[in-house]
């Protein structure tokens, strides 16, 4: 089941919040996340978070592998090296994102 947002309960009742919301909500508010709109701020933040659970660490380097080949950038570029390269507008970059991270998971 595709969740939308996060909410206090994912806090509070020891559930694991998945990547792909923490990263739609993350590019819908960046500023309160981050106090940055700016993708390579968001992108350390969403790193942050993924490097905390193996899980989302394994999942967010192949997203990395997948973007290379989706928006066609050097695979050893980091995947928000890419984003900015295709997306120069932050706004844009941060529209993308989310799309792109459920388009690589195979979400409609």
């Amino acid at each position: 089941m595709k969740r939308d947002v996060m909410n206090e309960q994912d806090d509070l009742d020891g559930r694991e919040v998945d990547l792909a919301v923490l990263i739609r909500n993350i590019c819908c508010h960046p500023q309160m996340y981050t106090g940055s709109s700016d993708p390579v701020i968001v992108a350390a933040f969403i790193e942050g978070f993924a490097y905390c659970r193996e899980e989302s660490d394994v999942e967010i380097r192949q997203f990395n592998r997948w973007l290379a080949n989706r928006l066609d950038f050097p695979r050893n570029w980091a995947w928000w090296s890419g984003l900015k390269e295709k997306y120069p507008k932050a706004e844009d970059a941060l529209k993308a994102l989310p799309a792109l991270f459920e388009e690589f998971r195979g979400l409609p």
